[in-house]
């Protein structure tokens, strides 16, 4: 494949550099094009990241009936406040991992910002 400066080989040959080509070329799809197995194992990440969240938030409504802190507050006990802050730790990591695991999204912020 010969680049060109300017056309249709440039774009994609940068989208082989950043996509997902590692996980493609075995299923014989061109350098960048995402199939059908790469985006369910996406989407079962996303899911799985989603659901532990989920049952984080089933541990600190434990907590809060075991340790009697009731609902509006956010402190009184310590074990509470770790069951609290891990839950929110994981709401502060989920905000930049959900949209940074959708590939479309990857591509549309680095043509944006202009990494890569």
């Amino acid at each position: 494949m010969a680049l060109r400066w300017r056309g249709a080989d440039v774009a994609l040959a940068s989208r082989w550099r950043r996509g997902a080509h590692w996980l493609t070329i075995a299923a014989g799809n061109p350098p960048g094009a995402l199939d059908r197995w790469t985006m369910a194992l996406i989407e079962l990440i996303t899911v799985l990241a989603l659901l532990q969240f989920l049952y984080f938030g089933i541990l600190v409504g434990n907590a809060r009936e075991r340790y009697s802190v009731k609902a509006p507050a956010t402190t009184g006990n310590q074990l509470f406040e770790r069951y609290l802050r891990v839950q929110m730790n994981t709401l502060e990591l989920l905000i930049l991992f959900l949209p940074g695991n959708h590939p479309k999204f990857h591509d549309r912020f680095v043509d944006h910002v202009g990494i890569g």
